[in-house]
C-alpha cells in the first residue's frame, strides 16, 4: 500500500511537470500560411504545406525566428528548463522574454491542461501499477497533450514529436516486457503498431484530404502503446477514436452548418481513444462483442 500510494503521488506531480512542458512544447508549432487537413502540414514540401507566397511553409517554427525582445535567434533548447513554471512558459534564452506564441497563455489554461495531464499520469499509475511500462505510457500521454493542442490550434501532427517520442518509447516497451518477463508484449506492441499505421496510411491513400499523413504516424504510436494491453485495447481505442469523432463531425454540421468536406482535427479523437484504451480497452471490447453475440 505504501509503495502504491507513493507511486500516484509521485504520478501526479511528475504529471504536473509534465504537462507544464507538454505546454510550452506547443509555442514551437504554430504554422505558417493556409489551414490544411490535419496532419497533412507536418512535413516540409508536403503538397499541402504551403505558405502564402507559395513557397514551403516552414515547419516545427514558432511565429518568428527572433526574439521580439532582444533580436536573438530562438532555438528549441530555449524552451527546455528545470522550472515547473519556466517549463510551461519557454522564454528567450538571451533576455528572458516569453517566445511570442507562448504570450497569450494564461496562467489558468497553462494549469488546467497540467491538471489533466497528473490526471492522466494518475490514472495510468492506477492502471499498470508500480511497473516500468508507466514510464512509456506516461510519456505518450504527455506527448499527447502536446499533439492536441497543436492539432487544434493549427491542423498539424509534428513528426518531430511523434518520431522522437516513438524512438523513445520502443526501447521503454523492449525493457518493460524483457524486466516483467512479458517477451510476447513486445510482438503485440510491433503488431498493434503495425497494423494501425497500416490501417490510416491505407485511409490516407483512399482519402489523403480527409486524413493527413500526420494522423496515419501517430496512429502507429499509439497503436504500438496500446498493443501492450493486447489486441483488443488496439481495436478498442480507434473505435472509440472514429466514433467520437463522428459524432463531433455530426454535432458541428448540425449545429454551425458545416459539411462533410469540413476539416477537423483527428488527433484530439486519438488521444481520447488511447487513453480509454489503455484503461478499460480489454473491458470494453469484451462487453461489445457480448452484446453483438445476444
Amino acid at each position: 500500500m505504501i509503495v502504491d500510494s507513493l507511486v500516484l503521488i509521485a504520478s501526479a506531480v511528475a504529471g504536473l511537470f509534465a504537462g507544464g512542458l507538454a505546454v510550452g512544447a506547443t509555442a514551437w508549432f504554430p504554422r505558417r500560411g493556409p489551414a490544411q487537413p490535419s496532419g497533412s502540414s507536418g512535413d516540409p514540401g508536403h503538397p499541402g504545406s504551403r505558405a502564402a507566397d507559395g513557397s514551403a511553409a516552414s515547419y516545427g517554427q514558432h511565429a518568428g525566428t527572433e526574439c521580439l525582445s532582444c533580436g536573438k535567434p530562438l532555438p528549441r533548447s530555449a524552451m527546455v528548463s528545470l522550472s515547473l513554471w519556466k517549463a510551461s512558459r519557454p522564454t528567450c534564452s538571451g533576455c528572458g522574454a516569453l517566445l511570442p506564441s507562448a504570450q497569450s497563455l494564461s496562467s489558468a489554461y497553462r494549469l488546467l491542461w497540467q491538471a489533466l495531464t497528473a490526471v492522466l499520469f494518475v490514472a495510468a499509475a492506477l492502471r499498470v501499477g508500480a511497473n516500468l511500462v508507466l514510464v512509456p505510457v506516461d510519456l505518450v500521454f504527455a506527448v499527447l497533450v502536446t499533439v492536441t493542442i497543436v492539432d487544434v490550434k493549427h491542423r498539424v501532427v509534428p513528426r518531430v514529436i511523434v518520431y522522437s517520442t516513438l524512438a523513445a518509447v520502443a526501447p521503454l516497451l523492449v525493457i518493460s516486457a524483457v524486466v516483467d518477463h512479458h517477451m510476447s508484449y513486445i510482438g503485440l506492441c510491433a503488431a498493434g503498431g503495425g497494423a494501425s499505421f497500416g490501417f490510416f496510411f491505407l485511409v490516407h491513400l483512399l482519402s489523403p484530404k480527409g486524413m493527413g499523413f500526420g494522423d496515419v504516424r501517430l496512429a502507429g504510436l499509439v497503436g504500438t502503446v496500446l498493443g501492450w494491453f493486447g489486441l483488443q485495447s488496439v481495436l478498442a481505442g480507434f473505435f472509440l477514436a472514429f466514433l467520437t469523432g463522428a459524432l463531433v463531425g455530426i454535432i458541428l454540421i448540425a449545429v454551425f452548418g458545416g459539411s462533410r468536406k469540413t476539416a477537423m482535427p483527428f488527433a484530439p479523437y486519438m488521444a481520447l481513444g488511447c487513453v480509454l484504451g489503455v484503461m478499460w480497452g480489454p473491458a470494453l471490447a469484451s462487453g461489445w462483442t457480448r452484446l453483438l453475440l445476444h
